[in-house]
């Protein structure tokens, strides 16, 4: 296949013979250096085997020509080291890292290596320059004696036994070139075998700070100013094998100019070990006390790494605001549920019936769960609007916090609401939402993906919450564009900076994604948490189009946020839209 074809290429170009005849390179994999997958060991992805190599054979072609007229029409070409933390002698595994370095479309970089001299020969090349420590240091001064020889403007770390895609460099070059203020990047990332054989394709989103302290999703390729892991201090001792976790949280502390790039630009070696989790909690744990002093992780038990926790404020009360369309039956199950399963007590629960008959107020002024009550507010006869349903009580509360739910929803974890509130409290959070399941445990909600179907829809609809979805997205509290509206916090200063729901374009659809939108635009963060989990007896016959049923708001949706629906930030454009498992899109999508 492709992939096998490009790989015998590196093997019988003239680079691997003369570095052959050098009788091999100095150091490759050991612990130093070896700082494990970037996929979490609870997140392992479905082997998307054919599907990722049709891929490759679709969207990874070359243009040399091209791309050297590009090179000669670079205005800005600053200078990239490669730094590398060796130990402990394995030249078989480096062989591939050396071939990719040397066989790099542009010739911009130096190549610093550190560590334990072994006695192998280093080919003989003006830009590789190494420093071999004469005892075995720690982790933090391995990389610290390789970042000392770079002379760059920017720092790229690369692992032994890792390989550069070919134009690995060129693409950062051009990103450089066309966003020269850039501090770092990071790029799309697969693993190699080797046999060359390539697999586990990570299309990750663009830039996600609240992911990032989910996981170590940026891994992989990772360049930054020199100058600024200058004034971070380096690498850091403590970090353990986590250094480049612990150095991009540092990095991060002091810049937002942060860029992805979405090709698959590193493969890293499939034989490398599992991440450190402690160690990448431990270093979580120090960005928290760095910027969120009363911050704090603990360990996850919806089965991912570690779970960041945030204080509650002392008057967070939340208003739930539950529209009532007259199906008594689920109102009762919603408000039974709620009352037994919600360990948090500043709520207050405010139903708003918009019903055509007086069932659902004998309903609620009947209704008690010990001393709690139902606001009853009366909507009924009116034409049927959700968007000003929800804000006719908006306006009639007065809580800080307020709290969108679906009368079709039940409460499944008891600290649905704390984990919501101690979120949407952040100044820097606009809207949290939760993670919903049908009965029948598929998921339901995870998160809203713009660009699904054209439009937006919801991404791992349907699969089983039991496994975890591509790379346990799914299992993490992650920055998304929407969140649906069945289960929605909104701080009540930032729903009225937003303007509420949208009643003349959105009345029944696309009112809670053009509603996130609109506070995203605001610089508010939309959050997904895995941590407050419902049932939603939402309709499993329904079609993934159902959220934009009526055409007139779905083509206002569509309209109002083309460009968001072009480019999800937090959707990779090299996964599908025409299905929700996040698998490889495909040549005419």
């Amino acid at each position: 296949d492709a992939t096998a074809k490009n790989t015998q290429g590196i093997v019988h170009s003239r680079i691997w013979r003369i570095l052959v005849l050098l009788g091999g390179v100095l150091l490759s994999i050991s612990r130093f250096g070896r700082r494990g997958s970037a996929i979490p060991a609870s997140a392992e992805l479905k082997d998307p085997g054919s599907d990722y190599q049709q891929w490759i054979a679709d969207f990874e072609g070359r243009d040399d020509v091209a791309i050297r007229q590009r090179l000669s029409h670079f205005t800005n070409r600053p200078r990239i080291s490669i730094i590398t933390p060796c130990l402990q002698a394995h030249p078989k595994a480096l062989k591939r890292t050396v071939a990719s370095v040397l066989g790099q479309s542009c010739s911009e970089w130096e190549w610093c290596l550190a560590g334990a001299r072994s006695g192998q020969a280093v080919p003989h090349d003006p830009r590789i320059r190494t420093n071999w420590l004469e005892r075995q240091p720690g982790e933090a001064a391995v990389w610290n004696a390789a970042l000392e020889l770079a002379s760059g403007e920017y720092i790229a770390l690369l692992e032994p036994g890792g390989v550069l895609a070919q134009d690995a460099l060129f693409h950062v070059l051009d990103l450089l070139n066309r966003e020269p203020a850039t501090d770092v990047v990071y790029s799309d990332q697969d693993s190699i075998d080797e046999a060359g054989r390539r697999a586990r394709a990570f299309f990750k989103p663009d830039w996600s700070p609240d992911l990032l302290l989910s996981m170590n999703y940026v891994g992989g390729l990772l360049l930054f100013r020199r100058a600024l892991a200058a004034g971070a201090g380096g690498f850091r001792s403590g970090a353990g094998l986590s250094q480049d976790y612990d150095l991009l949280l540092r990095l991060v502390e002091r810049t937002s100019r942060i860029r992805h790039i979405p090709r698959v630009l590193y493969h890293e070696p499939s034989a490398r070990p599992k991440r450190d989790l402690e160690a990448d909690r431990r270093v979580v744990e120090d960005h928290l006390r760095r910027t969120h002093s009363a911050a704090w992780t603990e360990p996850a038990a919806a089965g991912g790494n570690w779970r960041v926790r945030y204080p509650v404020p002392l008057d967070a009360r939340v208003s739930i605001i539950i529209p009532a369309g007259g199906k008594v039956d689920l109102l009762e199950t919603c408000l039974d549920e709620l009352a037994a399963k919600t360990d948090y007590p500043q709520y207050e629960i405010v139903l708003i019936d918009n019903s055509k008959d007086e069932a659902v107020e004998r309903f609620a002024r009947g209704w008690s769960a010990g001393s709690r009550t139902v606001r009853y507010i009366d909507w009924r006869w009116k034409p049927f609007n959700f968007s000003t349903i929800c804000n006719v009580a908006a306006r009639q509360c007065d809580s800080p916090f307020l709290l969108f739910l679906n009368d079709d929803t039940a409460v499944i974890t008891h600290d649905w609401l704390r984990t919501m509130v101690e979120l949407g409290a952040r100044p820097e959070v606009g809207a949290v939402g939760a993670r919903l399941l049908f009965p029948n445990g598929q998921i339901q909600h995870v998160g809203i993906t713009l660009g699904l179907y054209g439009s937006c829809g919801h991404v791992f609809k349907g699969l089983d919450s039991g496994q975890p979805c591509y790379f346990g997205l799914d299992r993490v509290i992650r920055n998304v564009s929407a969140v649906t509206g069945a289960c929605l916090l909104i701080r009540a200063a930032v729903f009225r900076e937003a303007g509420g729901f949208d009643e003349d374009r959105f009345p029944v659809h696309a009112n809670d994604p053009d509603l996130c939108l609109r506070i995203a635009a605001k610089g508010y963060r939309v959050l997904y948490t895995p941590y407050a989990q419902m049932y939603h007896y939402e309709s499993m016959s329904k079609t993934h189009f159902d959220h934009h049923a009526s055409p007139p708001e779905s083509r206002g949706f569509c309209q109002r946020w083309a460009e968001s629906i072009r480019n999800d930030p937090f959707y990779s454009p090299n996964l599908t839209r025409l299905d929700v498992d996040c698998s490889p899109r495909k040549r005419g999508e």
